[in-house]
């Protein structure tokens, strides 16, 4: 392995080590609560490495976000989710995929999207193609199926009322409010997928 090699081998192994770090403390603190001061404390660096890196706490961010995202992605991909021609049978496992997604990695969901965290680096073009791949994919399919008379209503509205019922179950699962109506953890996931099938029912013409 050459020189050139060696360094970029070592620069992605300081990455990956600041953001498995970052991933962690972002969930105990919070965006607010956690400083690249601190992250760097805790890989026992100097401040300055982190900055070789990052040029700001959102940046960091924005990478263990991008992460997730990636991760849901190849969950699509191996369920065969985009290998699915019908686009409604393709919409409808595209549901129950995100849901496992969730289910399975609560800490993920946590830091896609209940953090709050600012937007500034994720409404950049040249990063929003990182995330947008789900996004496009779920318009995609939302769009076949209304082309092909498959489900009624408007796109848009569509769009947010898929994203808003799986994101809702998910919350509920993530958070456990499901245990405050005296449901189990197995009752939930049960009731989670049925709910999905059920929105499936009222939108299909």
């Amino acid at each position: 392995m050459g020189i050139t090699e060696r360094k970029e081998r070592e620069k992605e192994e300081m990455r990956k080590k600041i953001i498995d770090v970052a991933f962690d403390m972002f969930l105990e603190e919070g965006f607010e609560g956690t400083s690249l001061r601190e992250i760097a404390k805790r890989i026992e660096y100097s401040p300055a490495t982190i900055y070789l890196y990052y040029k700001d706490k959102e940046a960091l961010f924005f990478d263990i976000q991008k992460k997730c995202f990636l991760k849901l992605i190849s969950s699509y991909k191996d369920a065969g989710v985009p290998s699915i021609k019908n686009p409604f049978e393709r919409l409808r496992a595209m549901g129950h995929a995100y849901l496992k997604f969730n289910m399975k990695n609560p800490q993920c969901f946590n830091l896609m999207f209940l953090h709050n965290s600012p937007m500034s680096e994720f409404k950049k073009t040249d990063r929003m193609e990182n995330h947008g791949n789900g996004v496009g994919f779920l318009k995609d399919t939302v769009v076949e199926c209304i082309e092909k008379k498959m489900i009624k209503g408007d796109q848009l509205e569509l769009r947010m009322e898929i994203w808003g019922i799986t994101h809702g179950l998910c919350t509920l699962y993530v958070n456990k409010s499901y245990e405050a109506a005296g449901i189990t953890k197995t009752q939930a996931e049960e009731l989670m997928k049925n709910a999905w099938e059920n929105f499936l029912a009222r939108i299909k013409t």
